[in-house]
């Protein structure tokens, strides 16, 4: 099983990451990449590339970056949006966990559309974790990405140990432990089970509700051909990462700039968005190739 997840999640992040692309422009189909420069369709995007705090205050908003040491030594970056309306309401505390291979920037790239801003908006206090290993939380109080027991990790750790410290880091500063909602998507759904099953009495003690967006329990109904790889190749891909001493993508620092050079280009952005689709499903509705105005498909 883990290493369906591993080889599964090596698929998925090389299609995310192609997604940067080499350019500010974005286009609304595949197809229209392959003249980006000259096409009328594809416009600039100034999001595109952009940090969540560039986005965040191009918009016109606050934003706090804030430092959280979990049990185990790593160290998390976590974001917080606050109103920036200058009254004293004590405000309703919200943490939004993004997915697998995800960024917390994905919450902003619709701007004032998107659930982040969206939220802070309506009155809400926004909270936005990035977990170990992440491009933001790469920390650690006497390791680095470069060693390999840095990686050495799973989902039963980024729910024991980064969630249980970054909730309890907000239910500090806000001063509101119990009355905080938890919204996860994808993986950060899995990992809220995870946390919520293990360690029941604090969620109990510390959330006031839980909310699950593309909800991830169980991986059966995977495509046959992902599961089929994942069985036969896996265990040499593992073997073969164990071997060079790795134990995370994140190790190998030139392969983000790689596939940025490479799957921002037509026609392997074609192949890019083949990948997203073996691993998320085909659903003509919901990946389109920028979904209006992004440069990230987000799943």
């Amino acid at each position: 099983m883990l290493r369906v997840l591993v080889v599964l999640s090596v698929a998925y992040g090389v299609s995310c990451v192609g997604f940067n692309w080499t350019s500010a422009n974005v286009c609304p189909t595949l197809k229209n990449y392959n003249t980006i420069e000259t096409n009328q369709n594809c416009r600039y995007n100034p999001n595109v590339r952009s940090s969540l705090r560039d986005i965040v205050l191009r918009n016109g908003y606050p934003i706090e970056k804030h430092n959280v040491l979990t049990e185990d030594g790593y160290i998390l970056v976590l974001y917080r949006i606050p109103s920036s309306n200058k009254d004293n309401t004590k405000r309703q505390p919200v943490i939004i966990q993004h997915g697998i291979q995800g960024s917390a920037a994905f919450w902003v790239l619709h701007d004032r559309k998107s659930i982040g801003l969206f939220l802070v908006d309506h009155g809400y206090d926004v909270w936005l974790p990035t977990i170990r290993g992440s491009a933001e939380s790469t920390g650690h109080v006497n390791m680095t990405t470069k060693d390999p027991a840095y990686w050495d990790f799973g989902l039963d750790e980024l729910a024991l140990y980064d969630m249980v410290a970054y909730i309890e880091y907000v239910a500090k500063v806000t001063n509101q432990k119990g009355n905080i909602i938890y919204i996860g998507h994808s993986m950060g759904t899995t990992i809220s089970y995870i946390y919520a099953s293990e360690r029941r009495r604090h969620a109990n003690e510390h959330l006031r509700g839980m909310i699950s967006l593309a909800p991830v329990a169980f991986i059966n109904k995977i495509d046959p051909l992902v599961k089929r790889f994942a069985v036969e190749y896996g265990p040499v891909v593992a073997k073969l990462a164990d071997n060079l001493g790795l134990k995370g993508t994140g190790q190998i620092p030139d392969v983000e700039m790689f596939l940025r050079k490479y799957c921002g280009t037509y026609p392997v952005v074609v192949l890019c968005d083949a990948l997203i689709k073996l691993t998320s499903g085909d659903n003509p509705n919901e990946n389109i190739a920028v979904r209006n105005d992004f440069s990230f498909v987000v799943m």
